[in-house]
């Protein structure tokens, strides 16, 4: 046997021990497309829920979800825009993780995203938006991390031009702010 068949033969169990390790060091995860989800460790700032396939916790009606506290978000890739928004005077800087990032993550399969709020106002989202819209789910405005108090820890923004500020835009309504959960649907 020559070295190359030798560790070729010892990587499967190599993997198998480096992962009971990890394991029993750091807790379970879930591996998807080359993300690792672990169970949330600080305050939740996103619950994703329905037709997902990635899951890390149960909510309170023993349903499988997908948690995201902000070490989460911040491990995903982030990206900023300078918009408008009907709410607020001039271009604003926000940053935070692409909406179809995390849908991705949590491996969504429906057609409709329900977006609801701290105050439980919701907007459906049709999935057929993410790929007509730059949509961002916000946790940053003008470099300061959003607080309840203004619009946070989460905003929904669809980028838009200077006429937001002036002309109602039907992408308005999509833009939850206080953003608490995302349910997916058909």
């Amino acid at each position: 046997m020559n070295g190359f068949t030798l560790l070729r033969t010892m990587i499967p169990a190599i993997f198998l021990q480096a992962t009971i390790f990890v394991t029993a060091i750091f807790g379970p995860t879930i591996s998807v497309a080359d993300q690792q989800v672990a169970p949330a460790s600080g305050p939740i700032l996103l619950e994703i829920s329905g037709k997902i396939s990635t899951t890390n916790s149960a909510n309170d009606e023993d349903q499988a979800v997908l948690q995201i506290d902000r070490n989460a978000l911040l491990s995903l890739p982030q990206t900023a825009i300078d918009t408008h928004t009907g709410w607020t005077n001039g271009i604003q800087q926000f940053e935070g993780v692409r909406l179809a990032e995390l849908l991705d993550l949590a491996g969504a399969d429906g057609s409709l995203i329900t977006a609801i709020a701290l105050n439980d106002y919701h907007a459906d989202i049709p999935m057929s938006d993410l790929s007509k819209h730059d949509i961002l789910v916000a946790h940053t405005w003008n470099g300061e991390p959003m607080r309840v108090r203004n619009r946070g820890p989460l905003w929904i923004i669809y980028p838009s031009g200077p006429s937001a500020m002036s002309e109602p835009s039907p992408q308005n309504r999509k833009m939850v702010w206080q953003l608490k959960k995302l349910e997916i649907s058909d």
